[in-house]
């Protein structure tokens, strides 16, 4: 009976093996296909003097603001860049902060906007509606909607 009982367990190990070796080979990663870690369109938002430019691209769920920003600027077709600081956005394309101006995130949902509450870096594309960037005058906003 003892030695059946082996014969059983090497041959489960075996089928184990060949099972995760298949999944290896063809790529197969559990963590997307377990975590929820699907891509979508991701849109951002840009205006400055009253003109506004979208950018959109995929990404995968969960990202950052920031993260957002890092994909548009790797990618060369977007034309688009950005500087920042400790995760302070201080330039995106041309415009860099200056004076007064500076750039502000504002976070939509069910097509209210707000200034946002968090940085680039805490605020998630998946919480929000739509994403934008204002270059605005920093000392003529209305800081009760904050």
């Amino acid at each position: 009976m003892e030695k059946i009982k082996n014969i059983f367990r090497e041959r489960i190990n075996g089928l184990l093996l060949i099972f995760f070796a298949v999944l290896i080979i063809s790529g197969f990663s559990l963590s997307s296909h377990f975590a929820g870690s699907t891509e979508a369109k991701s849109s951002l938002v840009i205006t400055l003097g009253g003109e506004s430019k979208s950018y959109e691209t995929a990404t995968p769920s969960g990202i950052s603001v920031l993260n957002l920003m890092d994909l548009l600027q790797k990618d060369s077709s977007q034309n688009f860049s950005y500087r920042s600081s400790a995760g302070f956005v201080d330039k995106i394309n041309n415009a860099e902060n200056q004076g007064n101006m500076s750039w502000m995130l504002y976070a939509c949902k069910n097509g209210t906007c707000k200034l946002s509450s968090v940085g680039a870096t805490d605020c998630k594309i998946s919480d929000w509606d739509k994403i934008e960037w204002k270059y605005l005058d920093w000392t003529t906003m209305d800081w009760s909607t904050w």
